[in-house]
């Protein structure tokens, strides 16, 4: 993929949530998920859901500690489903619905290590899992899982001796297409409703060496892949107009991602303002697109901050 030139700049921090914030503070910012009726955040130190406002005002805390409905060993993932929110509960390898005002609907268990979800009306919900070998995803329904998403020849290479867990990504855009970031490759596998592949695309250069050094480096400074099960290096969800969001940061003056059009090929640098000096901003972890003009922002510390977006030309103080 190529990149444009120009970019989508987070600017001034327009709500935040502080680690000590008295209403309410986080052990740990899993994944949030932007809906119609606010920001539900995702605690999985603190097995919780919370729902947000947008301007980060708390309107409820939904579950707590345990393996029952309605309680949570650790959930990681977030999805909307037609009406519904489905959450990850990844320590205890289950799908839990809840309503959108968080009352309980149902559990379903999901096999494997899952990594990753999403949901299409007409696809229905798709995870990234290690379930099924030879495979990126399972379709899950009425509480089955099927195998989806055959990896690409060429992406199969030969078994490790180690155990490794898949790190993969997925999220279905808005014409039904259904992605799968190969977080080993750098690659975004995109395949139709059949499971025929539409298309192989590398993420844009240098950001993909850059994130491919990186991971190197971490497994040697961890003491090699014998004792690390998995890097995940970027993240994917789709946007309201039909392109992807893959999200991923190195260092201050790295892209916090690139907004992603499969269609012709280009790639829209995400990058925070030159301007700004904020440390907490520039220790992001997760960075979610509310619209085209807002991002919810968590860093490091479980902070939650909410950022003006725009569109600039870059080499320019303008907007677009």
């Amino acid at each position: 993929m190529e990149t444009t030139d120009h970019a989508y700049e987070i600017g001034g921090v327009v709500a935040r949530l502080g680690v000590l914030d008295e209403r309410v503070s986080f052990g740990s910012v899993r994944d949030i998920l932007v809906t119609e009726s606010g920001y539900y955040v995702a605690d999985g130190l603190n097995p919780r859901i919370v729902l947000l406002d947008r301007q980060l005002n708390v309107q409820r805390i939904i579950g707590r500690d345990g393996q029952g409905p309605g309680e949570w060993a650790s959930p990681s993932r977030l999805a909307g489903d037609e009406g519904r929110i489905v959450v990850l509960d990844g320590g205890a390898a289950r799908l839990q619905h809840l309503t959108p005002s968080g009352d309980f609907i149902s559990v379903a268990p999901l096999p494997g290590h899952a990594r990753s979800i999403d949901y299409h009306s007409e696809r229905g919900l798709v995870a990234a899992t290690d379930a099924f070998p030879g495979h990126y995803l399972a379709r899950v329904s009425g509480g089955e899982s099927t195998p989806f998403a055959r990896i690409p020849s060429a992406f199969r290479g030969a078994a490790s001796e180690y155990l490794q867990l898949p790190m993969h990504e997925t999220a279905v855009s808005g014409d039904g297409t259904i992605h799968v970031l190969d977080n080993e490759h750098l690659a975004l596998v995109s395949y139709a409703d059949d499971g025929q592949v539409l298309g192989v695309r590398f993420l844009p250069e240098p950001a993909r060496s850059l994130r491919l050094a990186h991971r190197a480096r971490t497994i040697e400074s961890f003491g090699g892949p014998s004792r690390v099960l998995g890097v995940g290096l970027a993240r994917v969800e789709s946007l309201p107009d039909g392109r992807l969001f893959v999200s991923s940061k190195l260092g201050p003056e790295d892209p916090v991602g690139h907004v992603l059009d499969p269609g012709d090929l280009t790639a829209i640098p995400v990058l925070l303002s030159p301007a700004y000096r904020d440390a907490a901003v520039r220790r992001l972890s997760e960075v979610h697109f509310d619209g085209l003009d807002r991002a919810v922002l968590s860093n490091s510390d479980a902070e939650i901050m909410v950022a003006e977006v725009r569109l600039v030309v870059l080499g320019h103080d303008e907007t677009r």
